[in-house]
């Protein structure tokens, strides 16, 4: 059989078996949604006493607010055009991704391999193809599922008038598309991960703690040195923080077209050396 059809066949298996289980995954929704709402909320006074600045103000002081954000003053310029609610649940969408992966990906390999359903598929299909499929199959669902928290905050935007409807999708789909490419390293990770274990929860416990470790080393360590000596610290920044995806989303946010493509580079590199990994490490032992 064609590599293809039998990594689609995995894809279509795995996108089908998460969407069914919809107690977990409305559950989940659910939280997510309302964690968003809850911190939307917070900002709800803030947006309403600073928009009474008057545009240019509000537009310089979001600018500076979001340059601080992500570390570039470009990046903040860039995003002071954007809807300034879309941004928040942007940045908040940006980190729960390894929250959301972790609980719907946790198990989707080591379930196979604890009932050993997984020499039904190794029969008919290469088991690079399977492994292939079911990090496809993962970040599959993973983005249907930001695409429909993303187009209920979109619609409930519009219908509070918080901004118009062409800025709301032209910047909601941007965002989402980001979101998707990092959900894509995570997605890569967590299946590597997820695939040396038979019990599920073991699974679960050490891609979070994995998840966790990439947090401090590319996330805590880089902000800590930030007090250190500026040059050095910056070289140190910029590699620790290529360790933890979700710091990508300040290179993918750039008007820059070279940082972009930097911030693409990464995402990429993680899903195909994960993947390469992966695939030949799960080739080679007993399932």
């Amino acid at each position: 059989m064609n590599p293809l059809v039998e990594v689609w066949l995995i894809v279509a298996r795995e996108f089908r078996k998460n969407i069914r289980s919809t107690k977990g995954l409305v559950m989940l929704g659910l939280s997510v949604l309302g964690a968003i709402a809850s911190v939307m909320r917070l900002f709800e006074d803030v947006w309403k006493k600073a928009e009474g600045l008057g545009p240019e103000a509000f537009h310089d002081a979001k600018a500076q607010l979001f340059g601080r954000l992500y570390h570039d003053e470009k990046v903040g310029e860039h995003l002071a055009d954007a809807p300034s609610r879309l941004v928040v649940f942007f940045f908040i969408a940006v980190w729960l991704v390894p929250m959301l992966v972790a609980i719907v990906g946790f198990d989707g390999i080591s379930t196979d391999l604890q009932y050993r359903s997984v020499r039904y598929w190794t029969i008919r299909t290469r088991r690079s193809s399977y492994y292939v499929g079911k990090f496809l199959g993962l970040w599959s669902v993973v983005a249907i599922l930001t695409l429909a928290m993303h187009a209920i905050v979109w619609s409930v935007m519009i219908a509070r008038g918080d901004a118009a409807a062409g800025a709301t999708f032209s910047w909601g789909l941007r965002f989402w598309l980001i979101v998707v490419l990092i959900a894509g390293a995570w997605c890569a990770i967590g299946t590597l991960v997820g695939s040396f274990f038979r019990t599920p929860m073991v699974g679960l416990l050490l891609t979070c703690a994995a998840f966790f470790a990439m947090f401090f080393v590319g996330f805590i360590i880089p902000n800590a040195s930030a007090g250190t000596d500026p040059e050095e610290a910056s070289k140190a920044v910029v590699f620790l923080r290529f360790l933890y995806p979700n710091t990508l989303d300040a290179w993918l946010l750039s008007p820059e077209p070279q940082r972009v493509l930097a911030g693409l580079g990464v995402c990429a590199t993680y899903a195909v050396v994960a993947s390469i990994l992966g695939a030949f490490a799960f080739a080679r032992r007993d399932v």
